[in-house]
């Protein structure tokens, strides 16, 4: 999890939540360290949640952002690191993300980006149906 709201409480809901690690961006190298968690969670399984990780992980990534400039960016970036063996789906709305994920097994981790989510019921709903397929595939949530 990357949040801004780095307290102790905090951290704890998200391992019970089955995050992998909680990492506050005014942390020094916050991005660094979450582009470490995620070579773990996606190479290799027995430096990450072995008990997690009961199969292969699947080589394909789901990305939403509203924002189709830092869609595009976040995407490049994604792919430069992951490399040409993961193939990345994008949405535009998160009920179309939601939608993707009726077979969960077929993704390796999905990717949740917005400066800012709405409170909106409706956004709300189609949240929690993304999240609750963790930890298989492991759902990374960032906001401002």
């Amino acid at each position: 999890m990357f949040s801004g709201a780095g307290t102790v409480p905090h951290w704890f809901e998200a391992a019970n939540a089955h995050c992998h690690a909680y990492i506050a961006k005014d942390e020094s190298d916050a991005v660094g360290q979450l582009i470490t968690r995620i070579g773990f969670a996606v190479g290799d399984p027995g430096r990450s949640r072995p008990m997690l990780r009961k199969k292969s992980c699947p080589q394909r990534l789901l990305v939403y952002c509203k924002d189709d400039k830092f869609r595009e960016t976040a995407v490049s970036v994604i792919a430069g690191t992951l490399g040409d063996k993961w193939e990345i789906s994008e949405s535009e709305s998160l009920t179309t993300a939601a939608e993707d994920l009726k077979r969960p097994e077929d993704y390796g981790m999905v990717l949740l980006i917005q400066e800012m989510f709405s409170t909106r019921s409706s956004e709300k709903a189609n949240l929690k149906k993304i999240l609750s397929v963790s930890p298989r595939p492991h759902v990374i949530v960032a906001c401002q």
